[in-house]
C-alpha cells in the first residue's frame, strides 16, 4: 500500500497521539478529500465562521467558542443544546457525546480538536476509521462510521456552522438480507455456560441472556432502561419504556416460571438472591446493573458485556440476535397454540411499527420449524440439569431417579441410597429365630443402623 505523509498543521505529529502520530492516509484518500472540499481544505473554523454569513441573524441559543475554556465544559454546552434546540431522545444525546469523546481521545491518530476543528481534521479521522475499522464487503461498523458523522454534525449546529462545510460521504452500506441467531440448542448452551468461573457472575449473565432470549428487547436500549418497578409479579407482565420510539411503553405477559418461579433462572430469584449481592448508593431502580461496579449499565458497556459472553459459545454472536431468537420462536409458539393470527400476535409482543417487520421473520420460521417443531422458550426455561436433549427437544435418556435400573433393591449401597441431606440412613431387618424355650417365643428384631454403625 501507498501511504502520503500529512503534510498540514492540524495533522501534525503532536495532534496525533503520540507515537502513534506519524500515521499516514492513502494517497488515493487525500484526493478524495479534496475532490469532496477543494476550497475549505486547510481552514480552520475561525476562517469559516467568518465566511459564512447566517441569513436568519445569529442563534442565541448556540454554544460560543470563544466563552468555552476547557473540553468538558464544551461537553456540557452541547448536551444543552441538543437537550434544548433539538428533538433528538435522551439516548441519541448520550451517544452522540460518548461519539465526540471517542473522536477527541488523543491516544489515537489523527484526534479532532473540537476547540479548534479544521476540515482536515475531520476527514483525516473519518478516513482513517474508514480504513482500519470498516469492512466493506461485510458492512461492519457502518453505523460507527455514520454515528461520528452524525456526532460531529451536532456539534457544528450547536457552534453555528452548516455541516456542508464538512462534508463527508458514507460508504454504500452492502445489503445483507440474512438474519443470524442461535437455535435452541445454542440458546439453552449460552444459559448454561461457564464465563467466568465464578458461580455468582456465571450466573448473572446467563440469566441476562435468558432474559435477552425470552423477552426479546432492543438490544441494549429497552434493557439499559428496565427496571424493577416496571415488573408486575401478580399478573406475570412487563412494561417497555422504547427508545426508539420516544419512550412509548408497551406492556407484554410472559410465562409465570420466568417471573415469579423458585426453581428456574426467573425474575424473582435474579432480584432477590443475585441482584441484591450487587447493590450499592449507584444502583437505584435499574434491573441490570454492573457486578463490578453496582451502576446501571450504559449501552455500550452491556452490550460488549452479553457479546464477549454469547461469543464463548457462538463465535459471531452479537446482542441483538435475542430479539431475532424471540422473534421467531414467538411465531412458531403461537402457530402450535393454533393462535388465529400469529403473525400480528407476535408484532404486538416485539413492538413491531409496521407489520413488514414482523413479515421477515414468517421465512426463517418456517425454516426452523422443521428441526426445531416445539416452543423455544419452554425448552430454554427447562431445567435441564438431569435431562440431556437431541435436536428436536426430545429426552435422549430418562431422568436421574429412572437411570438405576440395575441396581439391586435388596442391597443398596451409601451412595445409592443418600437422601441429599448429609447423612443416610437405612433400615436393616434381622430375622432371628429362637425357640420358644430360649425367648418364651418367636420375635421380629427390626434393629436402625444411621452411617453403618448398629446399635
Amino acid at each position: 500500500m501507498s501511504f502520503f505523509k500529512c503534510s498540514s498543521d492540524s495533522c501534525s505529529a503532536s495532534s496525533a497521539g503520540g507515537k502513534k502520530g506519524e500515521w499516514n492516509i492513502l494517497e488515493k484518500l487525500s484526493q478524495i478529500i479534496e475532490k469532496q472540499n477543494p476550497v475549505l481544505v486547510g481552514k480552520g473554523l475561525g476562517e469559516l465562521k467568518s465566511e459564512y454569513v447566517n441569513p436568519y441573524g445569529q442563534n442565541p441559543f448556540r454554544v460560543d467558542l470563544e466563552k468555552i475554556s476547557s473540553f468538558h465544559q464544551l461537553l456540557m454546552e452541547i448536551r444543552k443544546y441538543a437537550e434544548t434546540q433539538t428533538s433528538l431522545s435522551e439516548n441519541t444525546i448520550k451517544r452522540d457525546i460518548r461519539r465526540i469523546k471517542l473522536m477527541a481521545n488523543k491516544n489515537q491518530p489523527f484526534p479532532i480538536d473540537f476547540l479548534n476543528p479544521s476540515n482536515p481534521q475531520f476527514n483525516y479521522h473519518m478516513s482513517w476509521y474508514r480504513e482500519n475499522k470498516y469492512d466493506d464487503k461485510t458492512g461492519r461498523n457502518f453505523y460507527g462510521l455514520k454515528e461520528r458523522r452524525e456526532a460531529f454534525y451536532l456539534y457544528l449546529e450547536s457552534v453555528g456552522i452548516p455541516k456542508n462545510y464538512f462534508p463527508y460521504r458514507l460508504p454504500k452500506q452492502p445489503q445483507n438480507n440474512t438474519v443470524d441467531f442461535p437455535n435452541p440448542d445454542k440458546a439453552v448452551e449460552i444459559t448454561r455456560s461457564s464465563f467466568y468461573n465464578d458461580k455468582e457472575l456465571d450466573w448473572y449473565w446467563q440469566f441476562a441472556h435468558l432474559y435477552n432470549f425470552i423477552v426479546g428487547p432492543r438490544a441494549p436500549s429497552e434493557i439499559i432502561v428496565m427496571q424493577i418497578s416496571d415488573i408486575d409479579f401478580d399478573n406475570c407482565t412487563i412494561k417497555f419504556r422504547q427508545p426508539k420510539l420516544n419512550n412509548k411503553i408497551r406492556k407484554i405477559e410472559l410465562p409465570e416460571a420466568f417471573i415469579k418461579g423458585k426453581t428456574r433462572k426467573s425474575l424473582k430469584n435474579f432480584i432477590d438472591y443475585h441482584r441484591s449481592k450487587f447493590v450499592n448508593q449507584y444502583s437505584d431502580d435499574y434491573l441490570f446493573i454492573s457486578p463490578w461496579s453496582g451502576k446501571p449499565y450504559g449501552p455500550d458497556g452491556l452490550a460488549k458485556r452479553l457479546a464477549s459472553t454469547g461469543k464463548q459459545v457462538m463465535s459471531d454472536f452479537h446482542c441483538y440476535m435475542g430479539r431475532h431468537f424471540c422473534a421467531t420462536g414467538k411465531l412458531i409458539s403461537y402457530y402450535l397454540e393454533k393462535h388465529p393470527d400469529p403473525l400480528k400476535a407476535t408484532k404486538h409482543f416485539m413492538g413491531h411499527e409496521s407489520i413488514k417487520n414482523t413479515e421477515k421473520y414468517t421465512e426463517l420460521s418456517e425454516f426452523y420449524f422443521k428441526k426445531y417443531p416445539f416452543n423455544w422458550f419452554k425448552r430454554i426455561l427447562k431445567d435441564s440439569s438431569s435431562i440431556r436433549w437431541s435436536n428436536r427437544g426430545k429426552c435422549d435418556i430418562k431422568p436421574k431417579q429412572e437411570q438405576k435400573a440395575n441396581v439391586s433393591i435388596e442391597n443398596p449401597s451409601r451412595e445409592e441410597s443418600n437422601l441429599g441431606r448429609g447423612y443416610w440412613l437405612f433400615i436393616e431387618v434381622i430375622l432371628i429365630e429362637t425357640t420358644a424355650e430360649t425367648l418364651g417365643f418367636g420375635f421380629l428384631f427390626i434393629f436402625l443402623k444411621p452411617s453403618g454403625v448398629l446399635f
